[in-house]
């Protein structure tokens, strides 16, 4: 009878363990996805920030012309209006034109205002249509809205 009492006790011992076991499984399982998803919420956000700055940095060396602009990125931009472009980029930050590819899109308004050129630069997750980053540059351009050399 002594024998059959400390097997129950095993027994109820493994099953304890096996339930701690268990439920720090779970836990890590939870912690991986959640790391996993938070790593590409990153990435995008990464490939983003880097393509506004991009665009940031051409539009200033570019003096704030619009049409120069426009022509150094003609390959990469689709024209929505005359102050408008979007463009698309896949997962992989690569540009593309076919929106079924594009993991982002990246909307470029441009506007002027007393001399002031203004490029205002928002991107977008595609699947839900989320703002992921967005920045405003503005370029002055002279007193008679000449631009400076």
């Amino acid at each position: 009878m002594k024998r059959n009492s400390k097997s129950s006790l095993f027994l109820i011992e493994l099953i304890i363990v096996i339930l701690f076991f268990s439920i720090a499984g779970a836990v890590c399982i939870q912690l991986f996805v959640k790391s996993y998803l938070l790593g590409k919420e990153t990435e995008g956000l990464n490939i983003c920030v880097k393509h506004s700055q991009n665009f940031a940095e051409v539009f200033n060396g570019m003096g704030g012309d619009t049409e120069e602009f426009t022509a150094f990125f003609e390959d990469s931009l689709i024209t929505i209006s005359d102050d408008s472009y979007s463009v698309y980029i896949t997962e992989d930050d690569t540009f593309t034109t076919d929106m079924s590819q594009a993991a982002y899109r990246g909307d470029l308004l441009f506007s002027t205002e007393n001399s002031i050129v203004t490029l205002d630069i928002s991107f977008y997750q595609i699947k839900d249509n989320e703002e992921i980053y967005s920045i405003s540059v503005d370029k002055y351009l002279g007193r008679g809205g000449a631009q400076n050399e």
